[in-house]
C-alpha cells in the first residue's frame, strides 16, 4: 500500500477528488484527509515496533559476547537473519519511512540512528583493540547495514541457502569489510 507510491497523496491533481465526488466536495475531501491520517497511524503502528525490535534483537544477540569481533558477528547475523525471515516487514520498514509524517518519522529515524551507532561503536572498539583495520567506521557500518537490508529484496526461502546460512555469510562479509585480523 505505502511502497506503491511512497505515501497516500490524495490531491486534486491526482483526480481522486474528482473521481469520488468532484472538486470542492468538502465531504469527499474530509474523507480523504481522514484516510490519510489513519494510514499514517497504521504505518506508524507497524514501523515503530519493528524499529524497536531491531534494537532489542541487537542487544539480546550481543549481551555478554566477547571478543568484539564475535559481538559484531552476532549483531550482523541477527540483523541479516531478520531480513531473510521477515522480508515483507523489512521492506515496509526500509522503504516506507519516508511516507511517515512527523513526529513518527523522527521517532523511527532516531531508532535507526541508535542501531547504526551501535554497529559503528562495535567497529570503533575493534579498531581501537587492533583487531579491525578500517579507516572509516561510519562508512563501514552503513555498508554492513545496507548489505543486510538488501537481503529482503532478493532472498528466497526456496533458494540454495537457508536464512541461517545467509545470515552467517553476511556476518563473515561484515568482518571482512572491517578488516578483521585474528590474533
Amino acid at each position: 500500500m505505502w511502497s506503491h507510491r511512497g505515501r497516500a497523496d490524495f490531491s486534486d491533481d491526482d483526480g481522486v477528488a474528482v473521481w469520488i465526488g468532484g472538486r470542492g466536495n468538502r465531504r469527499a475531501e474530509r474523507a480523504l484527509g481522514a484516510a490519510a491520517v489513519v494510514e499514517q497511524e497504521l504505518l506508524a503502528q507497524i514501523v515503530l515496533p519493528l524499529s524497536q525490535e531491531v534494537l532489542d534483537d541487537l542487544a539480546a544477540a550481543t549481551v555478554g559476547v566477547e571478543p568484539v569481533a564475535e559481538r559484531l558477528r552476532a549483531a550482523v547475523r541477527v540483523y541479516a537473519h531478520r531480513h531473510a525471515v521477515q522480508r515483507r516487514e523489512a521492506l515496509v520498514l526500509n522503504t516506507d519511512v519516508a511516507a511517515l509524517d512527523e513526529p513518527w518519522r523522527s521517532r523511527v529515524l532516531a531508532l535507526r540512528r541508535r542501531h547504526e551507532r551501535a554497529i559503528r561503536d562495535l567497529i570503533v572498539e575493534g579498531v581501537e583493540a587492533g583487531v579491525f583495520a578500517v579507516d572509516h567506521p561510519a562508512l563501514a557500518s552503513f555498508g554492513i547495514l545496507e548489505m543486510c537490508v538488501a537481503i529482503a529484496r532478493w532472498f528466497s526461502p526456496d533458494g540454495p541457502l537457508s536464512p541461517a546460512e545467509t545470515a552467517d555469510a553476511h556476518a563473515t562479509f561484515a568482518l571482512r569489510m572491517v578488516g578483521f585480523r585474528q590474533s
